[in-house]
C-alpha cells in the first residue's frame, strides 16, 4: 500500500494538466488504491476518494465511512488518507467534514471545528496516533486548509525514507477507534453532538473575540440607541438559591442553532447593558446625585475586556464611591445560571464591595426584574469550572 501511495504521489505531483484526466497514469493508480481499500474493508465501510471534480485538488484523499454516521466527506466523522500538497507524504487521519462547519458555522468554522476535534481527542487513548495538528502545506484559499482543523488523530507517512510500519495494521487500529466513538454517540445524530459540544463553550470566550463584536457593531449601526425600546427595570430582592438536580438524556436533546442563539444572546446582553445605563441615571437622581450623572460610563460599549460593563456611583458607608457593574441578562427566571469570565472574577476580587452584579431576569413585554449583589464573585456565587487553559509549569 505504501508503494502505491508513493507511486501515486510521484505521478500526481509531476502532472502538469490542472484538469482531472481519467486517462492519465496517476488516475489509474488512484483507482487501484481505492480498490485495494475496498478489498481490505469489504462491506464494513463505504469507501470514497477524490482527486477533484473538474480541476485537480491539491490534497487528494481516500475516505472510509461508517454508514451509521455518514456516507459523505462533507459531513460527519470518517477515516481518511490525505495527501500533502507537496506530495512529500500522506496522513492517515480520523477526521470530519469541513463543509458542514463552513455551511453551518461560518465565519467561525475553523474555531468550532477545532473545538469539536479537541473534544473527540479527549475520548481517545492511543500511543500510535498523534493528536498534534497536521500540515497539508496548503494556504487558506484551498479546501484542504480546513482539513487541518477538523483532524482528530493522525499518523504521517513521509516518502523521503522507507516506511517502517504496516499501514494496514494502522488502518485497522484507527478504524477500531472510529467505531468506538460512533458507539459512544449512542444513537445521537452527529449534528446534535456538535451542537452540544459547541454550546458547552463559555460564552465569554467567544464574545470577547469572535461573535459579538460584529453583531453589536451592526446593532449600533442599524439601530441607534435612542431608537431602541429600553427595557423597563423593576428592582426586586435578591432571590434565595433553589438548587435542584436535573437529569438530561442526550438522545432527547434538541438541535441548537448555535450562531442564531449566540446572536440573540449578544443582542439581549447589549439591550440589558443599555437598560442598566438608563437605570443608573434614575438611581443616582434618587440618591441626590443627579449632578454627577455624567460620571456613568458604559465602558463595555467600546471595549469588553475590563471585567465589568459600566462604571457608576453609589453611597457605601456614607461615602460616595465609584462602583463597577457587570450586567447579566436573561429572559428566564431569577435562578437561571449564567456565565462568568475569568476577567470578571479578577475584577470582583480587585474592587470587592464596589463590584456589582446586576442580574436582569423575567423579561416580558419590555419589562423585567433586576436585583444587584455587590462583593467578590467567589463569595457570592457557587462557581463551576467549565474550561481551563493549561500551560507547562
Amino acid at each position: 500500500m505504501f508503494n502505491l501511495f508513493n507511486r501515486f504521489a510521484y505521478l500526481y505531483g509531476n502532472e502538469e494538466n490542472p484538469k482531472v484526466d481519467s486517462t492519465k497514469d496517476y488516475y489509474k493508480v488512484f483507482k487501484q488504491i481505492k480498490q485495494e481499500l475496498m478489498f481490505h474493508v469489504g462491506s464494513r465501510y463505504l469507501v470514497g476518494a477524490s482527486v477533484g471534480a473538474t480541476n485537480r485538488t491539491f490534497t487528494p484523499w481516500f475516505a472510509l465511512y461508517n454508514t451509521k454516521i455518514t456516507r459523505s466527506a462533507r459531513h460527519g466523522l470518517y477515516v481518511v488518507f490525505l495527501m500533502k500538497k507537496d506530495m512529500s507524504g500522506f496522513y492517515l487521519t480520523l477526521n470530519q467534514g469541513i463543509t458542514y462547519f463552513e455551511e453551518r458555522y461560518k465565519p467561525n468554522q475553523y474555531l468550532f471545528a477545532k473545538k469539536v476535534s479537541l473534544y473527540f481527542q479527549e475520548q481517545i487513548e492511543s500511543s500510535n496516533f498523534d493528536k498534534a495538528d497536521i500540515d497539508l502545506a496548503v494556504d487558506k484559499s484551498d479546501i484542504g486548509y480546513g482539513y487541518q482543523f477538523t483532524n482528530i488523530i493522525s499518523k504521517f507517512y513521509p516518502f523521503d525514507h522507507k516506511n517502517q510500519t504496516d499501514i494496514y495494521e494502522d488502518l485497522n487500529e484507527i478504524l477500531s477507534i472510529y467505531d468506538l466513538l460512533v458507539e459512544r454517540m449512542n444513537g445521537n445524530e452527529y449534528s446534535d453532538i456538535i451542537d452540544i459540544i459547541i454550546d458547552n463553550q463559555d460564552n465569554n470566550d467567544f464574545s470577547n473575540s469572535y461573535i459579538d463584536k460584529e453583531i453589536i457593531e451592526e446593532l449600533k449601526k442599524d439601530q441607534k440607541d435612542e431608537n431602541l425600546d429600553i427595557i423597563d427595570l423593576k428592582m426586586v430582592e435578591v432571590p434565595h438559591s433553589t438548587r435542584k438536580t436535573t437529569s438530561i438524556e442526550r438522545t432527547k436533546l434538541s438541535k441548537i442553532k448555535y450562531l442564531e442563539k449566540a446572536e440573540k444572546d449578544m443582542k439581549l446582553g447589549y439591550l440589558g447593558e443599555l437598560a442598566v445605563f438608563e437605570f443608573e441615571k434614575q438611581r443616582l437622581t434618587d440618591l441626590g446625585l443627579e449632578t454627577r450623572i455624567d460620571e456613568i460610563k458604559w465602558v463595555a460599549k467600546e471595549f469588553d475586556g475590563y471585567g465589568y460593563d459600566l462604571i457608576s456611583l453609589d453611597i457605601i458607608n456614607d461615602k460616595i464611591v465609584t462602583i463597577y457593574i457587570e450586567v447579566k441578562t436573561t429572559i428566564s427566571n431569577e435562578n437561571t445560571d449564567f456565565f462568568i469570565s475569568h476577567n470578571e472574577v479578577l475584577a470582583s476580587d480587585e474592587y470587592g464591595e464596589r463590584y456589582f452584579i446586576y442580574r436582569i431576569h423575567n423579561i416580558q413585554n419590555n419589562h423585567a426584574d433586576i436585583y444587584r449583589i455587590n462583593g467578590t464573585i467567589r463569595d457570592k456565587f457557587d462557581l463551576k469550572p467549565i474550561t481551563f487553559r493549561a500551560k507547562l509549569k
